[in-house]
């Protein structure tokens, strides 16, 4: 059964309340998608959960697995964190915007990677940040 999965969040941010007051639809693709955290309030940021297809090439997520998604409220697309054929989560969003993500995939494979598929620790740190931290 193909059943189409979307999230809603009302919009609270002051600086985009006059823009963007009441409820706007943030995502829509056939898998479900939840959020997974809500970064602390200076970042905008949420983590999104999803089997679907949020971001086609960004790599993609043909295979279904539960991906993450970053998402910045404040505008922007919704770039995928991981990319692998197991589920991963969110364990914490820091003050910068930071993902702590919790994964049995291989997240950096060919570099120190997870060949044993037991339970690691990653670091995501979204482009704009890294751009602001050179």
């Amino acid at each position: 059964m193909n059943r189409a999965c979307r999230v809603w969040i009302a919009v609270a941010f002051a600086a985009a309340a006059s823009a963007h007051a009441g409820t706007e639809q943030l995502t829509n693709s056939a898998g479900d998608t939840s959020v997974d955290r809500i970064g602390p309030p200076a970042t905008h940021v949420v983590a999104l959960r999803s089997t679907g297809d949020l971001a086609p090439a960004d790599p993609g997520n043909a295979d279904g697995s539960s991906e993450i998604y970053f998402l910045d409220l404040i505008g922007g697309p919704i770039r995928q964190v991981t990319a692998s054929d197991t589920s991963s989560s969110v364990a914490r969003i820091t003050g910068e915007g930071r993902f702590v993500v919790s994964s049995q995939g291989d997240l950096t494979p060919g570099v120190s990677g997870n060949a044993d598929g037991s339970f690691e620790a990653w670091l995501y740190t979204p482009r704009t940040l890294a751009r602001d931290w050179l």
